[in-house]
């Protein structure tokens, strides 16, 4: 198996998950909890541990609570308050004042009411103001479910709860920070140990098999394509249940001559003239006819069990409609690869394993994606207004009502090797994720998707708007903390986080069969990436907002850059083939 030599190991064969897995997760989710507890009494404030508790325990209860009684969670999270402009604006007025007069000592009860009086009055007259017609602001009406402004006042508590217990707008930062933190540690990564241990072994395939269509679709992918239909012919499932259709979109390399190359016997090889990813994914469905699609990027390689381990699994869940993978990075052989390696253990899977226990994990892979060709049906197949077009369609088809989970079909795939190139495809990656959310943001404003609307996109929305921007002003609250002489207290925490995290990347590490040699990239993970990844963020809404080029940049390829040096006389790269 091409890049098995490079890394941490492979899965075993398909076979039916140990009973004793799920308290196994359970136990080790607990132990975790229990540790971070122990050695944060040492290091942490009690009021920190207290608050940050008391959100966890809010949070998981709500969302736990809602897969066990259902239609009494459908009502609750589906109603909805008509909420004036002017009351939403005044919550922030007021919250705003009465933290400066705490701030000076002067907020008491008589303070408190005129502050209120007073909140609610500028937020009438500048919402007036702004209206287009006098006395408008009467009617600017928002019908917002009510569960998001249980959140907003619980927000507005949590940093006014760090600002009081400090005295400090640093304190609020810290506590925003570790709030979101211990989120992760305390409810997410639990969750993922807990899916880990139940679902590690996917239920075998039985008869009658499904037949299956494994479409790769491939641009300028010359070096990869042919033993990419190499890894997919070695795989386990029956081979006369099996189909593959190779699309070339329009390719200007060998990438077409590779591929018929592999042709023959359960191969097609198909050339089109370039359209985008989309166009090529919606000609391979009308071309096939499988029961279950497989989406394999022609950069990728399957293990020989993953088809098995998507058939079993979409046999055993008749309400999953689509299927995400375990993705590997496989060239780790710089800092920049192995850092990715970390985050997609720490970050991306782990993440799609807490969401698989809500049957809403939010993105199918395009390296190693499987639906139900009827569930793609009800989602109308791919479309090309956005760049991430698997994220798109994975939201159309829980939106059809199909549950979409996680496999443990493994799939390596190539990460990008300089920060140029990681630039360049994680601006791609957001500036999608951000055309997704507002194509779909009626999913915001209603309960008809369920987790979608309750933990899909505000958790992309936390991602994207909060999470990085934080990581910045915690590393600017830490140096006004040092200038300011408290430096044992940012010490103890700082400390605290390091532990904790380095003791979560040996965890997930041990768990994916990873190597802990990656540990020390935790560091820079959550150091270093963040401001990375804010910078990144900032650049793809802006240039959502001024609608600026959609094409795929160019990323340099392993592969394709060997190739251009044993091709060159004097040996320099000519640089590698782009993505659709």
């Amino acid at each position: 198996m091409a890049g098995s030599g490079e890394t941490g190991g492979t899965l075993s064969a398909v076979t039916t998950a140990v009973p004793g897995g799920r308290l196994s997760g359970v136990l080790t989710g607990v132990a975790l909890g229990v540790g971070s507890l122990v050695v944060g009494g040492y290091l942490l404030p009690s009021w920190l541990l207290l608050g940050c508790g008391v959100v966890v325990a809010a949070v998981g209860s709500v969302l736990l609570a809602s897969r066990r009684w259902v239609a009494a969670f459908d009502r609750l999270f589906g109603r909805r308050c008509t909420t004036p402009v002017w009351l939403l604006l005044s919550v922030g007025v007021v919250s705003a004042l009465s933290l400066a007069l705490y701030r000076i000592g002067q907020l008491a009860y008589d303070t408190a009411v005129w502050t209120g009086v007073l909140g609610v009055s500028i937020s009438i007259l500048v919402t007036t103001a702004l209206s287009s017609r006098r006395g408008s602001v009467g009617r600017s009406r928002y019908r917002l479910p009510a569960w998001t402004l249980v959140v907003g006042l619980g927000a507005t508590g949590c940093v006014a709860w760090g600002f009081v217990r400090t005295g400090s707008p640093t304190g609020a930062v810290f506590f925003a920070a570790f709030a979101v933190f211990f989120l992760y540690v305390w409810f997410v990564v639990p969750l993922a140990i807990y899916q880990r241990n139940g679902t590690d072994e996917a239920p075998p395939p039985v008869e009658p098999y499904p037949t299956v269509s494994v479409i790769v679709p491939a641009y300028n992918e010359e070096g990869y394509v042919g033993r990419c239909i190499d890894h997919v012919l070695a795989s386990d499932y029956p081979e006369e249940r099996r189909e593959v259709l190779v699309v070339d979109d329009g390719s200007t390399d060998g990438t077409y001559e590779e591929a018929v190359r592999r042709a023959g016997p359960g191969v097609t090889v198909h050339s089109k003239p370039n359209g985008g990813k989309h166009e090529a994914l919606n000609d391979g469905l009308e071309r096939t006819t499988g029961d279950v699609v497989v989406i394999v990027d022609a950069d990728s390689f399957v293990e020989p069990d993953a088809l098995s381990n998507v058939v079993g699994t979409f046999q055993a869940a008749p309400e999953t409609g689509g299927l995400a993978s375990d993705v590997r990075v496989r060239n780790r052989r710089d800092g920049v690869t192995r850092l990715q390696t970390l985050e997609y253990v720490l970050g991306i899977n782990t993440f799609r394993r807490a969401f698989d226990v809500f049957g809403a994990v939010p993105v199918v892979p395009g390296c190693l994606g499987a639906f139900r060709r009827e569930a793609l049906a009800d989602a109308g197949g791919y479309d090309g207004d956005t760049l991430t077009e698997d994220f798109d369609v994975t939201v159309k088809v829980l939106k059809a009502g199909w549950d979409v989970r996680q496999t443990p079909g493994t799939v390596w795939t190539e990460a990008p090797y300089s920060w140029r190139d990681l630039y360049r495809q994680r601006l791609r990656w957001n500036r999608g994720n951000v055309e997704v959310l507002l194509k779909h943001r009626d999913v915001f404003f209603g309960d008809g998707t369920r987790y979608l609307h309750r933990l899909v996109f505000p958790f992309y929305l936390l991602t994207l708007l909060l999470v990085p921007f934080v990581s910045v002003a915690v590393l600017a609250a830490v140096g006004v903390s040092l200038a300011s002489g408290h430096a044992a207290a940012v010490a103890g925490m700082l400390a605290y986080f390091l532990f904790l995290g380095c003791l979560l990347s040996v965890l997930a590490l041990r768990l994916t069969g990873e190597s802990v040699r990656l540990v020390p990239y935790f560091v820079p993970l959550v150091t270093v990436y963040p401001l990375f990844q804010a910078g990144v963020i900032a650049m793809s809404v802006l240039d959502v907002l001024r609608n600026a080029d959609r094409r795929w940049a160019s990323v340099s390829r392993w592969a394709q850059e060997a190739t251009a040096d044993r091709a060159s006389p004097d040996g320099d790269a000519s640089g590698g083939g782009s993505r659709h």
